[in-house]
């Protein structure tokens, strides 16, 4: 005979906490804008522990703040809390990076929005591993757009010498240099 116990870990909210030092879209070194559609694109929280102790288990969501607030983010499976984790262990003071999965509604308008991000760990000193908890809120923002202007436009050769192309001639290519706002990308242009 086999007993079924529901296992629940009671969540203490803790005082001094995880303080969010720095959030941006992209990897450390790698800060780009995002736009309505981008699919899986990185979102880092530099997170920082306050605690008065060693805490590990970390595991982070964000969700909407209230359901009448526009909400345009999904993890990669489409649902609407997105959750990552820091396995390793976090001592007092110390800051880590965790990244989030994020994609964005194609219909998502270009704008600032407000989102929960809850914490739950444990505490790593206390051998009884008790749950803590803690929330905050950060602003999102999603991007128009770009703007991408032509800044000069030549024809080439395939050895990249100029040249001027007319009706007929072969081996020739319209060399584009385009200007490209910061934050954003530009790759596949066809």
């Amino acid at each position: 005979m086999s007993i079924l116990q529901a296992i629940s870990f009671e969540t203490v909210n803790a005082s001094r906490s995880i303080e969010i030092l720095d959030y941006y879209w992209g990897k450390a070194g790698e800060e780009y804008a995002v736009i309505p559609g981008d699919k899986n694109v990185k979102l880092t929280l530099v997170i920082q522990n306050n605690e008065d102790t060693t805490i590990c288990g970390l595991e982070a969501k964000i969700f909407e703040k209230d359901r009448s607030i526009p909400y345009p983010f999904r993890d990669k499976d489409g649902r609407n809390i997105i959750s990552s984790y820091y396995d390793g262990h976090i001592r007092v003071g110390e800051a880590r990076s965790i990244e989030f999965d994020v994609s964005i509604n194609p219909e998502a308008q270009p704008g600032y929005y407000d989102v929960n991000v809850y914490f739950t760990y444990m505490d790593c000193e206390d051998p009884d591993y008790p749950v803590l908890s803690t929330w905050t809120s950060i602003t999102l923002r999603v991007w128009d757009y770009p703007e991408i202007s032509v800044v000069d436009s030549r024809w080439v050769t395939q050895d990249d010498s100029p040249t001027f192309a007319g009706p007929g001639d072969y081996a020739k290519f319209l060399k584009l240099t385009l200007h490209v706002p910061r934050y954003y990308s530009a790759s596949n242009i066809k």
